[in-house]
């Protein structure tokens, strides 16, 4: 198991597990925690509703996230890798954030106490609500951190391989 995980997630040729791992995450947590706190906050509908969309956003932010870190780790993949190895390894970071997703419901759901805020001023709702939001805004934080540094790393061995292509031409005198 442990040779598994270092297999998706270590290297450079793990950026995709890492990638497609964080941004489910990510895409659940901003879906059904962040925004939902930010309708909250504005006043935007009733707590009663954002309590029905928040499953739904946060099943379809970690559909959007899995398919945005999936594409993300298949086009910036190191040269050593291939589409399949990506494509492998970001399926087998899916069943690694299988198991997670619940932990990212509680902070999407402990975000989202802002809707609870709006009927009932207590300190113990904000102090979940602030501590929820500040995880998230760190889970959110990883997954472009990992993005920006895929996207980074492609494009200077993409240089690397463009600089080492060049064809030196030379003229007739």
């Amino acid at each position: 198991m442990v040779e598994l995980l270092r297999w998706t997630f270590a290297g450079a040729e793990g950026a995709a597990g890492r990638v497609v791992l964080s941004w489910i995450m990510a895409g659940g947590i901003c879906g059904g925690g962040l925004l939902i706190g930010m309708l909250a906050l504005v006043g935007g509908g009733s707590p009663g509703l954002h309590l029905l969309l928040a499953p739904v956003l946060f099943l379809g932010g970690s559909v959007l996230g899995f398919l945005n870190g999936l594409g993300l780790a298949v086009l910036t993949r190191p040269e050593s890798a291939s589409m399949g190895e990506a494509l492998r390894r970001g399926l087998t970071a899916v069943a690694v954030a299988l198991p997670l997703l619940p932990l990212a419901w509680l902070v999407a759901s402990s975000v989202s106490v802002a809707t609870a805020l709006q009927v009932e001023r207590r300190i113990s709702w904000i102090v979940v609500s602030a501590g929820g939001t500040l995880v998230g805004l760190a889970i959110c934080g990883v997954a472009v951190r990992e993005g920006i540094r895929s996207i980074s790393s492609a494009m200077s061995e993409r240089r690397e391989r463009r600089s080492d292509t060049t064809v030196v031409r030379y003229t007739a005198e």
